[in-house]
């Protein structure tokens, strides 16, 4: 599981270093990947500010899943390698971030329903078509 970790300090002998070491040694020993921290420098206070608290919240509420395809598997050898490249080449062309992983979450849901490796990667007219049926 992916977490972020906030730190602010209370009181004047605690350090935010510290308690990002604590709070990193839970998440660790909990399976979680650290992805982000934020931390707030300074002792706490009822009308402080929380620029870094503040800056959490927003990128959580950006956050979007995107969804995924339903299909028959038959033979999943290269839907990594076929969702890799399909991502890079989407990203190069300037597609938006989700935009591209639609791209390419379609290319790797077409090629595990074809058997091999190279003979399972789509076209760009395949993956174009898939995205427009709206499976």
């Amino acid at each position: 599981m992916r977490a972020a970790i906030y730190t602010r300090v209370s009181t004047a002998d605690q350090s935010v270093d510290m308690q990002l070491r604590d709070l990193s040694k839970l998440a660790a020993s909990r399976d979680f990947e650290v992805v982000k921290e934020y931390c707030d420098e300074g002792q706490s206070g009822a009308k402080s500010s929380r620029p870094a608290l503040d800056k959490m919240l927003a990128d959580a509420n950006g956050q979007r899943l995107v969804p995924g395809f339903k299909v028959k598997t038959v033979d999943s050898t290269a839907a990594g390698d076929i969702f890799n490249g399909a991502l890079s080449v989407a990203l190069a062309e300037g597609k938006a971030v989700f935009d591209a992983v639609r791209f390419a979450n379609a290319a790797a849901a077409l090629s595990v329903t074809r058997l091999g490796a190279q003979p399972s990667a789509p076209s760009r007219a395949d993956i174009e078509k898939f995205i427009r049926s709206g499976r």
